[in-house]
């Protein structure tokens, strides 16, 4: 079948051009493909984040929240991403990163903006699961929305750059918050989560400044709330 020769083109990528593998394993998963082997690198993926330090979470950390994306399974398959158990040791592999960044210089901006598409396929297996990890998520979720807002002052040589990583983080952003309205819609426990953070997030996004063609736009539109 072509998706294991692609998995094993995949595998041979891995190390030389890591984005290259990233990009075939999407690829795979994209199809509802799963090789034989997917799952098990999916978990050790997942499992390796709680080893890797803080002060590392910008490096080998983002490349490894990248990894992991890429082998999320199509969501309406009935491949199962994670295990809860395993799941929460991902929300708690991104805490600990999070929470260590005001001992460091060195800003996760990015590395949060890349936590959004993992939590958005975590969020319908941690629905039902009671703890801490959802206020962590909404936390995630607003601090990128922040990043995405476009309110700093930036260099214009970085502007570019910047406006780029805003609208992806924006895109990320607004991809959870979209599969969190739909959980809630038959999860009253998690509707009470949200709720307590639903409004000051959904007038975030209303209030987002968007710039385009040297102008700036603010999503005034109504939103339901």
């Amino acid at each position: 079948m072509i998706s294991i020769v692609l998995w094993k083109l995949s595998l041979k990528a891995l190390t030389t051009a890591p984005q290259t593998s990233i990009t075939i394993i999407s690829a795979i998963t994209n199809t509802g493909a799963e090789p034989p082997k997917l799952d098990r690198y999916r978990n050790e993926l997942a499992a390796g984040l709680l080893g890797i330090k803080p002060t590392k979470a910008n490096a080998e950390g983002l490349l490894s929240l990248r990894k992991l994306v890429a082998t999320a399974p199509n969501p309406d398959g009935d491949v199962i991403f994670l295990q809860p158990p395993r799941a929460i040791n991902v929300i708690k592999a991104c805490q600990a990163w999070v929470l260590a960044e005001g001992d460091d210089d060195d800003e996760l901006d990015e590395v949060q903006s890349a936590m959004l598409p993992i939590f958005m396929h975590l969020a319908p297996i941690l629905q039902n699961v009671q703890g801490g990890h959802w206020g962590f998520i909404f936390d995630v979720l607003e601090a990128t929305l922040e990043g995405s807002s476009g309110n700093e002052e930036k260099e214009e040589e970085d502007s570019s750059v910047d406006e780029a990583s805003r609208l992806l983080g924006l895109s990320r952003a607004l991809r959870l918050v979209y599969v969190i309205e739909d959980l809630v819609k038959t999860n009253k426990g998690l509707m009470a989560e949200w709720e307590e953070r639903r409004v000051g997030i959904l007038n975030m996004i209303r209030d987002l400044r968007v710039i385009g063609n040297g102008k700036v736009f603010i999503l005034r539109g109504r939103l339901g709330m």
